[in-house]
């Protein structure tokens, strides 16, 4: 069912409207309605001569020419305040969403980048797979290594010295053992937390770096590295 719809004001209605409310605003202070062209017009309003109700009524006739506008304006923004529509937060001084539009924003947004989240984890899947095979890219030792690598020369590029790395080492595995969801989770937000301060967009990041180890010549580096691995070790290559 579709109701009844408000045709939307245009630049020129709104101009007819603000035009209005400076002729109303300079007659409740006395001043004289005059045109934008008239230059000799005097600056106070008298009401018992008629020249200066003369001058009144132009202005009001001439308005008269857009009252279809300014009843847009007016009903557009009767219909943007109607309580059933749900539109704006009456409560407010100030024009806002209404909580409900707020809310249904940020349900959006989080979605969208759960979204985003879900769909890079499942297009770095095919990757692995191609460049390792199931058996390894389902190794869970062999990520927790190559996740650590990473993570440490992340922190490296971003300023970390080797004791701080050394101090936080054996401050972790000195702790009880968490539990894994709960850490991945943890990842996240530190990790977004770091981006933010190090003014790094995690994301493009993300996308910029599984395009960059998609391309064929980049494969075939990491599997030739891969293949000269260390076996029983988690370093990625050996030490000379």
């Amino acid at each position: 069912m579709t109701g009844m719809k408000m045709a939307l004001a245009s630049a020129e209605d709104m101009e007819a409207a603000y035009e209005l409310c400076g002729l109303l605003d300079s007659i409740s202070r006395g001043y004289y309605p005059a045109a934008d062209d008239d230059e000799n017009a005097p600056t106070w309003f008298e009401e018992d001569k008629f020249e200066h109700l003369q001058a009144l009524f132009k202005r009001i006739e001439k308005l008269a020419d857009s009252s279809g506008g300014i009843h847009r304006v007016v009903g557009g923004f009767s219909t943007v305040a109607n309580p059933a529509n749900g539109l704006i937060d009456l409560t407010q001084d100030v024009i806002e969403l209404h909580p409900r539009l707020v809310a249904a924003l940020e349900a959006v947004e989080t979605l969208a980048q759960i979204r985003a989240a879900l769909a890079f984890q499942q297009r770095v899947q095919p990757w692995m797979l191609e460049c390792f095979g199931a058996e390894i890219a389902a190794d869970k030792f062999e990520r927790n290594h190559r996740f650590f690598e990473e993570a440490t020369e992340a922190v490296q590029a971003n300023g970390m010295t080797r004791s701080e790395a050394h101090q936080l080492v054996d401050y972790a595995f000195n702790r009880p053992i968490g539990e894994l969801h709960q850490e991945v989770g943890g990842v996240m937000v530190t990790l977004a937390a770091l981006c933010l301060a190090s003014g790094i967009d995690m994301h493009a990041a993300g996308e910029t770096e599984l395009a960059r180890i998609g391309v064929p010549e980049t494969v075939a580096k990491i599997r030739a590295k891969q293949a000269t691995k260390p076996k029983h070790s988690p370093l990625p290559e050996a030490l000379p």
